[in-house]
């Protein structure tokens, strides 16, 4: 995609003590460009399984951003960044290099999931959990 990426060595330990949020310092590989945070990356595993969960920020309100998350948006501007700011690919062409590095990585292809009545159910039922107040004003 022609953007200059590199493994982070990670940030000064009190950062990752703080209350900042987790995209403004990266953690040791973790994805950099210009010294700052483009990729953020969390993995879990155990003896079946393994979830890998990652962010890469398109744009950003740093503001709103900072807002929400109790902090300050030069904080967090200084830290990381965004592939608007380092690129002109488009959302469309990202997602294809994404998916396409990631076939060849496996050296497989997706197969489409359809969902059927049961996972439709669960879904409308996870849907309403997590839109109630009672989830998302836990106190």
């Amino acid at each position: 995609m022609g953007i200059k990426a590199y493994l982070s060595k990670g940030s000064k330990q009190t950062l990752s003590k703080s209350n900042n949020p987790c995209f403004s310092f990266p953690t040791q590989n973790e994805i950099e460009v210009n010294n700052k945070k483009i990729v953020g990356s969390a993995q879990k595993r155990d003896k079946y399984a393994l979830l890998q969960h990652g962010s890469i920020p398109f744009s950003m309100d740093y503001n709103l951003y900072a807002n929400g998350a109790n902090s300050r948006a030069l904080i967090i501007s200084r830290s990381m960044t965004t592939i608007k700011e380092i690129s002109d690919i488009s959302k469309q062409e990202l997602s294809m290099s994404i998916i396409n590095e990631f076939r060849e990585l496996i050296n497989n292809d997706f197969k489409k999931y359809e969902f059927n009545n049961k996972d439709l159910n669960e879904i409308n039922e996870l849907k309403k959990k997590y839109n109630s107040d009672s989830w998302n004003f836990i106190i």
